[in-house]
């Protein structure tokens, strides 16, 4: 009777090696993990970012092709009515109306538009506290047909949210400048 010799496999991993790599992928996996929470929050911050940027455009939009109606010297009669307007907006930046109980329950922004000076901004105009007229580039005064704006975001599922006693940092304010390109003085 002939007997087989026996067979050892060397192809394996050793106790050690395995422990090691076991060690390597914890590691890995706890701070893949540990990151995660950061990378959604950058992400939520950055869809707020892009959605407000939109509401913004929006707003500007509306008020840039709006009749403001005929220059009375220190304002725009109707620009002026169309500040403190209170706006309401969705999650997506889709203007909504409040009135309706679905309107209220899809509630993520609520946008208020002022000129500085207005609702106790710290922003005034040198000589008067009337409507802002910024000097555009290359003129020597202030022109009547530009007016300076504060967009006003809240990112808030109230209604009633009240601009001028939030809190620092419970809102964004975006400021630009409108103008009006055919503005002849009487």
């Amino acid at each position: 009777m002939k007997l087989i010799p026996s067979v050892r496999w060397k192809a394996a991993f050793s106790l050690p090696e395995v422990a090691i790599a076991t060690a390597i992928a914890a590691i890995s996996l706890v701070t893949i993990v540990g990151v995660l929470p950061q990378g959604l929050q950058s992400v939520q911050r950055s869809a707020q970012l892009t959605t407000q940027a939109k509401i913004v455009r929006q707003v500007l939009g509306y008020l840039q092709q709006s009749s403001w109606g005929a220059y009375t010297g220190s304002s725009w009669p109707n620009l002026d009515s169309l500040l403190n307007t209170t706006w309401y907006f969705d999650s997506e930046g889709n203007q909504l109306t409040v009135n309706s109980s679905a309107g209220l329950a899809q509630l993520s922004y609520v946008v208020q538009v002022a000129k500085p000076g207005q609702q106790g901004q710290v922003y005034r105009q040198a000589s008067t506290n009337q409507s802002f007229h910024p000097t555009l580039p290359g003129a020597a005064s202030p022109s009547p047909q530009s007016v300076l704006v504060m967009v006003q975001i809240a990112p808030t599922t109230n209604p009633a949210f009240n601009f001028t006693n939030a809190t620092s940092g419970t809102y964004t304010l975006q400021t630009a400048v409108l103008t009006r390109q055919f503005y002849s003085p009487n």
